[in-house]
Formats: structure tokens, C-alpha cells, sequence
């Protein structure tokens, strides 16, 4: 999952961080006594596992990226996990053009 994102997402302008969950989220609003910092959170896992984790828990949410992503291109855990980042990416633009 690093090497994709780090081969999507400017770091210097985009602050990510990876956690021991395998889904994707970006946080642009602070919660009061809450730990989590303005940026994008990303599983700290492989690809693979990220995508069987949404197939088994979002089975609703995965077969609707799945029907996006099939019309583009070949539906693998890559493109899977390039989807879900670049979604998350955009969260946080829109974020930073409304501030």
C-alpha cells in the first residue's frame, strides 16, 4: 500500500498515515479529545488483504467501486487500492479548497 501511495499522493502536501486497519479514510474535521491528525489514513497492509477485508465487511460498498472501477479497466486489488486512495484524495481537496 506504501508504494502505491507514494506514487499517487504528493507527501509534502497531503499528510498520510497508516494504520493497522485495513480501510481507507481521510480526516479533515478534528474531533474534540481525539488523537487523529488532517490527513489521509491508509491500511498499513498489502493490497490484497485491503481489498478481501472490504469484499467481507462492504459487500454492498465493494460491488458498487467494483462496477465503477470494471468499466475502466481490469478490476484487481491494484486497482482496487488506487480507487479507494484517490478517493480519499479527493476528500481531502475539497477540504483544502474550502478552507
Amino acid at each position: 500500500m506504501k508504494d502505491i501511495a507514494f506514487q499517487i499522493v504528493e507527501m509534502e502536501k497531503v499528510p498520510i498515515y497508516f494504520n493497522n486497519t485495513k480501510t481507507f479514510s481521510s480526516v479533515t474535521y478534528l474531533k474534540q479529545n481525539s488523537d487523529k491528525q488532517r490527513g489521509l489514513y491508509l491500511p498499513d497492509c498489502d493490497s490484497l488483504e485491503a481489498l478481501e477485508y472490504c469484499k467481507s465487511s462492504r459487500s454492498d460498498g465493494f460491488e458498487r467501486i467494483k462496477q465503477m472501477i470494471f468499466t475502466k479497466c481490469d478490476f484487481d486489488e491494484i486497482s482496487f487500492s488506487v480507487f479507494s486512495i484517490l478517493h480519499e484524495l479527493g476528500h481531502w481537496i475539497q477540504y483544502k479548497e474550502f478552507i
